[in-house]
């Protein structure tokens, strides 16, 4: 069993480690970065990444597809929305996720999206570590077994071990201990599903734009003529993305810009690396200590700075010839929304839409 659960654990590893590779292998998709430069952005980017071949898959995750009830209207989502708390990045820097759950949960159950949309975030951390521990009323009898499988394999890295101990630190007794269990049983009890619907109800920035970018990259089939339903849906999720990516929300202009790094659903991926960048420059911590970040674990294997960030990546790979075009244009959409002019982050957000391509 133990070698089971570590090997899932490496794979898991490396799927986060491919994440790194999202921008560069997008940009070199379309042209914008070739050949070696192309290979030494990947290989500057973690120890792993090398050796994985990336895909022109959409950016989400499965848990990010949530829907709003049907009684709630989210067309018009209020982005803008009250801040009780910082609760994202007290989650992201949070090393009890018990804990962070249980201080966001009276706000996230009056109506605070944003406290609701992190809970789903810090459930969506841990699931590995839960599904490892759930179940035993002793962690540290497993992970004293799995510690001892581990160690003795010549083929995990010792920087895994310092990944895998943060992460029981900070998700184990999730797996023993239910933050929800003074809250009325419901069928099916209260996922990250649970709560990113919620999130979205309430019109919380963040899940907003992971709904919108999720309905512009289901059932478009590019290989035909796009039918007037899908062009709808389209128009729809950009007039969405837009409308959050207004209200100046750092960590909304991180979230939408790295989705639309995608180029299956973007028309410039760079457009989508600079919504990076403003939200960066505006507050949102985009290095390294920020454990809901991809590039989160490149500290422990040694192939990045602790805190390196986005623009750390950005300037240290082949993405280096195009990074003042792009920062260029991340501080015109910093400095316009700063002022109350939202345009540049407006024209920022354009997606696949056949009917305006050519524009």
């Amino acid at each position: 069993m133990m070698r089971h659960v570590a090997f899932r654990r490496a794979t898991l590893y490396l799927v986060v480690a491919g994440s790194l590779l999202l921008g560069v292998a997008l940009l070199a998709q379309r042209g914008s970065l070739r050949g070696p430069a192309a290979a030494k952005a990947v290989a500057a980017i973690s120890p792993v990444a090398s050796s994985l071949q990336p895909t022109p898959r959409r950016t989400q995750s499965p848990t990010s597809a949530a829907r709003a009830p049907a009684k709630r209207d989210v067309a018009a989502p209020d982005v803008t929305a009250k801040k009780k708390g910082d609760w994202l990045n007290e989650m992201s820097h949070s090393d009890d996720m018990y804990a962070s759950i249980s201080h966001a949960l009276p706000s996230a159950l009056q109506g605070d999206g944003r406290a609701a949309w992190s809970i789903s975030e810090a459930l969506a951390r841990c699931v590995s570590t839960i599904r490892l521990f759930h179940g035993s009323t002793d962690p540290a009898v497993l992970q004293a077994a799995e510690d001892e499988h581990t160690h003795s394999s010549p083929n995990v890295p010792q920087w895994l071990h310092a990944v895998r101990d943060e992460m029981a630190k900070m998700c184990s007794k999730l797996a023993t201990t239910d933050p929800f269990a003074a809250l009325p049983p419901r069928a099916g009890g209260y996922t990250i599903t649970y709560w990113r619907k919620l999130a979205l109800a309430e019109g919380d920035g963040l899940a907003v734009v992971e709904a919108a970018t999720t309905s512009a990259g289901v059932g478009i089939d590019w290989s035909r003529e796009s039918t007037p339903a899908e062009i709808h849906t389209l128009q729809a999720a950009q007039a969405k993305l837009q409308a959050a990516v207004s209200s100046g929300d750092p960590a909304v202009l991180f979230q939408a810009g790295m989705n639309l790094t995608n180029g299956q659903i973007a028309v410039d991926p760079r457009d989508g690396v600079a919504l990076v960048l403003a939200g960066c420059e505006m507050g949102f911590d985009c290095s390294a200590n920020n454990s809901m970040l991809p590039w989160h674990n490149c500290q422990y294997s040694g192939a990045c700075p602790a805190n390196a960030d986005f623009k750390y990546f950005m300037q240290t790979t082949g993405l280096a010839s195009q990074y003042g075009q792009v920062y260029q244009h991340a501080l015109q959409i910093e400095q316009g929304l700063q002022q109350g002019d939202p345009s540049a982050a407006l024209a920022a957000v354009r997606l696949r839409i056949p009917a305006q391509q050519s524009q």
